[in-house]
């Protein structure tokens, strides 16, 4: 059963760069309220506002920020532009695809921003969009981006992709490869990585699970209380 639009996942794809990297994160977090910033609210926004241009829906006047409409629209046309690309009657585009790999663990489930399959290359692609300028994310062997890949491969089993890309765009940050940017692997690489994501998951339920310190600490509900960052500290 499909987790509800309003449920959460405490080893959601979303935060796997936290609880993968610091496995006592989700121990640590657990019964405290997730509270939001004016800077997810507004990717949230961003998020919302791609999907309905993509969905041909209406949007609601409302006064955004300058930059945001520039960045929606180059993630938008780009979706365009490559589903365009060699159309074939056969080619799919999903947008907010939702997925539960209920198989693996019945809290593992998230959404990916867009799911495309174009028939004539075989090629499954995964495009995350990261509105935040603060914090590049790099698309290289990121773990993120093979669970919302395996989300779509497991989603979409009538599909048969031979090749997955990950494809993060990110427009308001620099970055050396540009704002777009792309890996490619043969799908075995990604139903593969389902064996990771059961190692990380299991690491998280171990009551001894050591906390980890770095960059994933700052998104992290758990660091006023952390004993790790308390000990640095």
């Amino acid at each position: 059963m499909m987790p509800t639009e309003q449920a959460h996942s405490k080893i959601g794809a979303s935060s796997l760069y936290r609880w993968a990297a610091c496995p006592a994160s989700v121990r640590l977090s657990a019964g405290i309220e997730s509270k939001s910033s004016e800077y997810a609210e507004e990717g949230t926004l961003a998020h919302d506002i791609a999907s309905k241009i993509l969905l041909k829906q209406a949007i609601p006047p409302m006064d955004l920020p300058a930059d945001m409409m520039p960045a929606v629209q180059e993630y938008v046309d780009l979706i365009l532009a490559e589903f365009a690309e060699d159309r074939h009657p056969d080619d799919v585009l999903l947008i907010e695809q939702k997925f539960h790999l209920a198989e693996i663990h019945p809290d593992a489930f998230g959404t990916a921003d867009c799911v495309m399959f174009k028939f004539k290359t075989k090629t499954l692609k995964v495009y995350d969009y990261k509105h935040g300028k603060g914090h590049v994310v790099s698309v290289r062997g990121n773990p993120q981006l093979k669970y919302y890949a395996l989300g779509a491969l497991l989603s979409n089993k009538k599909l048969r992709p031979t090749t997955v890309e990950s494809i993060i765009v990110q427009p308001r940050a620099f970055h050396e490869e540009g704002s777009t940017r792309r890996e490619s692997y043969p799908v075995m690489e990604v139903l593969d990585f389902s064996a990771d994501l059961v190692k990380y998951i299991k690491a998280t339920e171990d009551p001894n699970a050591p906390a980890v310190a770095g960059d994933h600490c700052h998104f992290c509900n758990a660091k006023p209380h952390c004993p790790l960052l308390h000990d640095k500290a």
